[in-house]
């Protein structure tokens, strides 16, 4: 799950931003909403992250800075040596020397643990994107902190609880733009390995720095055709979202594979290209979304409302909010336009991104804003401009 994360120097973002989760101690118990990831601990945290902003306003970014570091942490090592490390600066009209810097704060469980635990992960990458001068990983257990490792350069000292000797040869192997975890990973040592195996179960369909992910027809018909327990379990929860589907098959021909749609009343299966965008679009997301509702993780999601109905989208939602339908606590962030969504969220959910005329992004929640009232008619307010993050219509 995650808490919180922060970025400076990353495409739209100049200036430290901060989006962060913590839900605080005087609001309201709302089980499934705000939830506990850590057994014990008082902090809590929403299942659902709507983030609003207008057209170019820089709220992808935030997913993509997010999938950047996820990406950089597992597999920065398979890049080149002289690579530079493909983390994009602020594209303001100035001269841009500063370091482009990153923090995470996640739960996760690794290894043996088995319970969630708090993690701490801190980048910074010098100003030529040429080599990572700090990296530094921190972990709670029993609430306090204690670190992993901390790199500065190619200097790198290592807490004992992250069970590598100083003289290790794997060490020397860890080159100046790539993670140390990613390549100690690599020659097996057990707790990076570990760290790679939790970040493997996020999901997202942002197209990331450090690579495209292919959300094409084909590679989701491919998956669907490896993983036939997806089709099955997306057949199954069609009908909350009313899509009169009873069965679909892929299907295989010299074209490559595609799905067939089988509805109630309908004698022939139709081809997705037939099928609404609608369908199509939560055709291509539940595999996302299933994932991390079993496993427990966190989805990345952009543009989640984008081609679904108004009346569909609260179904979404409440796949993560209903303890029945999430019981391991997953999380979904999301990037949304569709203000009616607004009606289903309360304010600690919500968080919105502007752009200044120089081109910088600014990030806030609406639990951030003075004088909004739970009770407070988020949707009319927002459409008002009270919150801002709407466009500017001339």
């Amino acid at each position: 799950m995650l808490r919180k994360f922060r970025v400076k120097n990353f495409l739209s973002f100049r200036d430290w931003q901060t989006l962060d989760l913590t839900v605080a101690a005087n609001a309201p118990d709302l089980p499934g909403r705000f939830v506990q990831s850590i057994p014990g601990s008082r902090d809590r945290f929403p299942t659902f992250v709507a983030i609003f902003g207008a057209n170019a306003s820089g709220k992808t970014n935030i997913l993509r800075a997010l999938t950047f570091v996820f990406n950089f942490i597992q597999s920065s090592q398979n890049d080149s040596p002289n690579q530079r490390i493909r983390s994009i600066p602020f594209f303001g009209s100035e001269p841009n020397d500063d370091t482009s810097e990153f923090e995470v704060e996640i739960d996760g469980a690794v290894g043996e643990m088995k319970n969630r635990v708090r993690f701490n992960y801190n980048l910074v990458i010098s100003p030529n994107q040429t080599q990572v001068l700090e990296e530094e990983l921190k972990y709670f257990p029993l609430g306090r902190p204690r670190r992993l490792f901390f790199r500065r350069g190619q200097k790198i000292e290592f807490g004992d609880d992250f069970q590598i000797r100083s003289n290790d040869p794997s060490i020397k192997k860890i080159r100046k733009n790539s993670s140390a975890i990613s390549t100690l990973a690599q020659f097996n040592h057990t707790l990076s390995v570990d760290i790679l195996t939790g970040l493997s179960s996020l999901r997202s369909n942002v197209a990331g720095i450090m690579g495209n992910h292919d959300f094409s027809i084909d590679a989701v018909s491919n998956f669907y055709s490896m993983n036939p327990n997806y089709l099955n379990d997306f057949v199954a929860i069609s009908g909350k979202f009313d899509l009169n589907i009873e069965k679909v098959e892929i299907s295989r021909s010299e074209s490559g594979l595609t799905p067939m749609f089988f509805h109630r009343g309908v004698s022939s299966p139709v081809l997705h290209a037939f099928e609404s965008h609608g369908t199509n679009k939560i055709f291509s997301i539940f595999p996302i979304l299933n994932n991390v509702l079993q496993s427990g993780s966190v989805a990345f999601v952009d543009e989640l409302d984008n081609s679904i109905h108004s009346l569909l989208l609260p179904e979404i939602i409440e796949l993560f909010i209903d303890p029945e339908q999430n019981p391991y606590n997953a999380q979904l962030v999301s990037v949304c336009q569709n203000p009616s969504i607004l009606q289903h969220l309360n304010k600690e959910e919500v968080f919105f991104v502007e752009k200044a005329p120089d081109g910088a992004s600014t990030i806030y929640g609406m639990k951030e804003i003075k004088g909004v009232r739970r009770e407070s008619n988020i949707y009319a307010n927002y459409l008002a401009g009270a919150f801002g993050g709407v466009p500017r219509v001339a």
